[in-house]
Formats: C-alpha cells, structure tokens, sequence
C-alpha cells in the first residue's frame, strides 16, 4: 500500500514502521481527530492472505478485545478498528494512538548498558503498568515483555506496546504460545502463563538492559538460571531481587507485580520466596501472610506429639494423685462408714488407672486442640485503619510499643521461637520466626502503613 494513500476514508499513511511476517504497521494521520487536528496514530495490518494459520487473527483479534477494555495513561489506547475487503489482499486494521520516543532496543544500541539506578526507576515505572494489568478482572498478562515493546518518552517514562500476544487468566489453559524466546519463562513456552510470567519477561529485560547482552547469549546453569554476575556490578539487594525475579520456578517469583513493587522498594528479600508474600487490595490496607511451612498434622500426628509432650508432666500428676490418695487413705480411718465405703470403692477400681487415664487424658486433649490450632499452613495480618487483625482479634496500631522478632514459644506448642508484638495493654505471638529479610520486609510494612493513613505508632 502506498504510504501516500487513505485509508478507510480517514488515515493518512506516513510511513511504515516496521513488517513483521507480512503483516506491516504504519505511522499514519487522522484527519478526522478530536476538533478537526491531524492526529498521529499507529496503524496494524493484518493480511489474511498472509497469514501462517488461524492462530494470528486469533491474537489480532484478541489483542483488539485487550485493547478495547484498556485504560492507562502508559498503554496506547484503542481509537479503531475495521476490516478492508475491497483491498488485495485483504486485511484487518487495528488504529491507535502513537507514543512519541524511542524504544528500549534503540536507546541500548545508542548508548548501551543502563545504570543501576536508571534500570531501577525504569523497573518502577514498568511494574506499576503490570500492577494495573494484574489487578484487572480477570488478569491481564502481557506475555511478550521486551526492550522492542518498552517505549520511553522524552519526559523519561516507561508505556508498554504490543498486546498482540496478550493473554487473560481465563484462557491459561489454551495452548497458544505466544511471546519471543529469551524473554519467555519454561511455563509460558509449554502454553500455561500466570502474572508471575510477565515477572519473569520483565526480569530478563532489566538484566538486558543492565548487561548490554542479549538473553540468548548468557549462559545458564543446569536449573535453567541466567549466569550474568560477572557482567554487572549491581548492589545485593537489587542483584538478589532480580534473580527472584528471573527464577525458572514460577512458585519462586513474585506472585503478581504489586509484590515485585513492594519487594523492590523494600530492597530486601525473603531467604525462600514463597514464605512471604505482601499485597495491597486497597488504599490503607495491608495484606500480610507469612508461611509457617508447618505439614498439616492429623488427628494421629497430633495425639503422638501430646503423649511426647506431656508424657513427664502426666507422670508427675499421677505421682501428686498417688500421694493425695495414701493421704486420705490414712485418715480415712477415722471418717464415718459411709464415706469409707465409697473410699474403698473408688480404691477397688484401681486407682492408678483411673488417675492415669483421666489426668493423662486431659492433658493430652488440650494439647491436641494447641497443636491443630498451630498445623495451620499460614498465618495471615491484616493492617487497616488503626488496627491490626489476626485471627479474630483486632489491636490497636497506635498502642504498639514493640516488635520482638525473638522471643520464645510456649514449648508445649512447639520449639520454635516466634513474633510478639506488645502493645500498651496486651500482646500478640505470631507462630513464626522471620528471618532477618524477613524482619526488615515486616518493619517495611508496618512503616509504610504508617505513611499511607498518617499513623502515629508509639
């Protein structure tokens, strides 16, 4: 097509951008933009005589759908759409806006390997778009991250293109692989994506984007890990939050872009990614589910831990139950016949078994209901207003006084040492110890709650 041409009446051709596969996308005019301006658009074309298989009007069409229900400042916004019959060959069209600046890959090739702290803002930038993506319903995963599809604007700021491969959490198990090899995780290549997917794609870029060398030539070890320390001289926290990032095990990731942000700007990590994760479903709220890693106890799990656990107290009662009753077989002498006679009766039942079975019996059953109390898998804090809520339990933030990320579990529980947090007139104990990271990542929470509803924590 001519780029002097019209197109539908309306488009005036610029120039071509690019061609993908036959398919070409073009810089174009509107002639009938908002108050009668000429306005910049990106068109894509379709050929359908072009076209490998049916699968590519499926992603045209899809990204189309994408585009449609789209509203962000940094992602182009669908303006039209339309078929073209009376062409050969015939084709479909996509219009909208254009962004002005340079892709990514330019600006690497222009100027190469980024600062850490500009790879960092841009990671910011990049992950709030995906926070946007991720929080719809269903989510939106990108699932072709890449310097080709980042677009910088002369203000500095990050917008996201291409949605052509764009999938949502209701087609996971369609089997259309989409995406550039490199960027894509082992789970996307076999056809099942999740938000973590797009973490992954994000990781690879910023690591590009950092080393100067294209995914394709970085070595990986026998897990499938990109080898690229030697490349970068980054700080820890940040060389370790990429490495989460770009982790082959998806259950290793960031579950969804918000707990990358937050992870980021916390710069610190958990040792074990899956122990802790921090979401944030509304302003002045705070999600917080710390993973105890406990196995589920059964019911016969759980009544041979209480018979080890107070097998020594249950003998020392017995013991007290021994003496209490050569006590008052001693005096009983002297009683009245009647009670002697019920004395005796008790004593003709075996007293050792009886004592043993109920005393034992007891302890064990308030040692079962602690122990399933605590075969939990997780434990969940939801910080909101002025409150802290666990379980069915609210405490009062303003009262906290400290955090005692070492204190001591009742050993009839567990050995294990736990979190008290101690507030003016109570206390809580959370059944878990939190690694170093994982005390920084906690203090972040609560300071950053602090900052978003102008708490006053004492």
């Amino acid at each position: 097509m001519s780029e002097a041409a019209l197109l539908h009446h309306r488009y005036r051709l610029i120039k071509t951008l690019h061609v993908r596969d036959g398919h070409p996308t073009y810089l174009a005019e509107d002639l009938e933009g908002p108050e009668s301006q000429q306005t910049r658009v990106i068109i894509k074309q379709l050929n359908l005589s072009h076209m490998k298989d049916w699968s590519e009007l499926e992603l045209f069409e899809r990204e189309v759908n994408t585009l449609a229900q789209l509203n962000h400042p940094r992602i182009p916004k669908l303006l039209d759409h339309f078929r073209d019959e009376s062409t050969d060959p015939r084709a479909c069209y996509l219009v909208q806006t254009a962004i002005t600046g340079q892709t990514l890959r330019q600006i690497l090739q222009q100027e190469g390997p980024l600062s850490e702290d500009r790879v960092s803002a841009l990671a910011h930038d990049l992950l709030g778009i995906l926070s946007y993506l991720h929080s719809l319903s269903p989510p939106v995963i990108h699932r072709d991250i890449k310097p080709e599809n980042i677009i910088i604007d002369p203000q500095g700021q990050a917008h996201l293109i291409d949605f052509g491969a764009v999938r949502d959490a209701t087609l996971i198990n369609q089997m259309t692989v989409a995406g550039t090899f490199g960027y894509m995780p082992p789970e996307q290549a076999a056809g099942q994506v999740k938000p973590a997917t797009d973490i992954y794609a994000l990781g690879v870029t910023l690591i590009e984007c950092l080393s100067g060398c294209e995914p394709h030539s970085l070595p990986q070890d026998q897990q499938l890990r990109l080898l690229y320390h030697d490349r970068v001289t980054l700080s820890d926290p940040f060389q370790r939050w990429l490495d989460v990032l770009t982790d082959p095990v998806i259950a290793q990731r960031p579950h969804n872009a918000q707990e990358a942000l937050h992870w980021l700007e916390a710069k610190s990590l958990p040792e074990a990614a899956d122990r802790l994760q921090v979401t944030y479903p509304k302003p002045g709220r705070v999600a917080l589910v710390v993973n105890t890693q406990n196995e589920a106890l059964t019911p016969l799990l759980c009544i041979g831990q209480s018979v080890k656990h107070q097998a020594l107290r249950a003998s020392l009662y017995v013991l007290c139950y021994w003496i209490f009753t050569f006590c008052l077989l001693f005096f009983a002498v002297n009683t009245f016949d009647g009670f002697r006679d019920i004395y005796f009766f008790v004593i003709g039942m075996h007293p050792l078994l009886l004592g043993f079975v109920g005393i034992w019996g007891w302890l064990i059953w308030k040692e079962y209901k602690a122990l399933r109390a605590q075969s939990l898998s997780d434990v969940q804090v939801n910080l909101e207003n002025d409150y802290l809520f666990y379980g069915a339990r609210a405490y009062k933030l303003s009262e906290l006084t400290s955090v005692d990320y070492d204190a001591v579990t009742n050993h009839r529980i567990a050995a294990r040492t736990q979190t008290t947090l101690t507030f003016k007139h109570t206390s809580l104990a959370l059944p878990v110890r939190l690694t170093k990271a994982e005390e920084q990542l906690f203090d972040h929470v609560l300071q950053k709650h602090k900052r978003n509803i102008a708490l006053s924590i004492e």
